[in-house]
Parts: structure tokens; C-alpha cells; sequence
């Protein structure tokens, strides 16, 4: 059996840094690590860290003959790439990712003004949603694409395999 972990934004490349840590400590369970890096800003210095200490680790188990110890045992298995995000275009704003010009004076645009304030809609994104779960889950309900998406269609292949084992 795998397992899988989804790391979004700065706080979840944290958490995957320190999944990586338990594995190199032989803290994990048996079975495969799957990994999945997702934040729109692709400068983020925790996803960095992340595939730094990834390397260090895959490194480490390549060099050393650690016999029959716990540690290091955990097969790692990052996306290919790890990272996706959800942008396709640069600097983008939330006003310009959903076309709120095509709909600010339909129903929807008056829900929109009252879901999101002024500064929300028109700060950039590329830097990430800052703290605002509300704007993230937005853009990722209108993203991601289990089925065309290479990395989350690979994803939830691995799931799918791992099931049926």
C-alpha cells in the first residue's frame, strides 16, 4: 500500500519537507511515498526546500548500505513534475482569472462582489493566495482537471493501481 500526500502552498511544502525527515528516520509505514507539490508561486522557497531535501535523501540511500535498519527504507515518488500550478499565464489577478468583466453586472458578478473584497480581486496571484483559502479553492475547483491534467490524471492513476494491489 502507498501513500500520498498533496502539499499546497508554503505550509504544505512544510509539511512535505517534514514527511521526507520521518521517511529518512525509517518513521514511516511500509509502502511507497507519493508526493504532489501544488502552488501557484513557483519561486516559493519551501518547495525549494522540499526538492533539496528530497535529493539529500535520494542521495543519502544511494550511497549508503544501511543493511537491515529502518532507516531510509521509504521508496519516495515525487510527481513528474512535482510541482503544478494552476496558472497558465504570468501575474495573474483573480478579476482576470474568472473574466469577472464578462459578468460584474449579472447575478454572479454581485456574488462575486460579495465573496471577494476589492484588494482580493485585484491583487496578482502569482505570489500564491496569501492566506485566503476562499480564493485558492476557487481556482483550484476551476483548475484542476483529473482527467486531462497529465500530473493529476498520473496522480490518480497511482491511487487507482494501488487500490486494485
Amino acid at each position: 500500500m502507498g501513500y500520498y500526500a498533496i502539499g499546497i502552498g508554503g505550509t504544505g511544502a512544510k509539511c512535505l519537507e517534514s514527511l521526507i525527515h520521518l521517511a529518512s528516520a525509517g518513521m514511516m509505514p511500509d509502502g511507497d511515498l507519493h508526493l504532489l507539490f501544488v502552488d501557484p508561486d513557483a519561486a516559493n522557497g519551501s518547495r525549494a526546500r522540499v526538492e533539496e531535501t528530497l535529493a539529500h535523501y535520494e542521495a543519502c540511500k544511494k550511497q549508503f548500505d544501511l543493511g537491515q535498519t529502518d532507516l531510509l527504507k521509504t521508496k519516495i515518488d515525487p510527481a513528474n513534475p512535482i510541482l503544478w500550478t494552476p496558472f497558465k499565464e504570468a501575474n495573474p489577478s483573480l478579476n482576470r482569472f474568472f473574466h469577472y468583466e464578462n459578468f460584474r453586472d449579472s447575478a454572479a458578478g454581485k456574488l462575486f462582489d460579495v465573496l471577494y473584497s476589492r484588494s482580493e480581486k485585484e491583487s496578482t496571484l502569482e505570489e500564491g493566495f496569501r492566506g485566503h483559502p476562499s480564493i485558492g479553492s476557487a481556482v483550484m475547483a476551476k483548475t484542476v482537471d483529473l482527467e486531462e491534467d497529465e500530473t493529476w490524471n498520473t496522480f490518480r492513476k497511482k491511487i487507482s493501481s494501488d487500490d486494485e494491489g
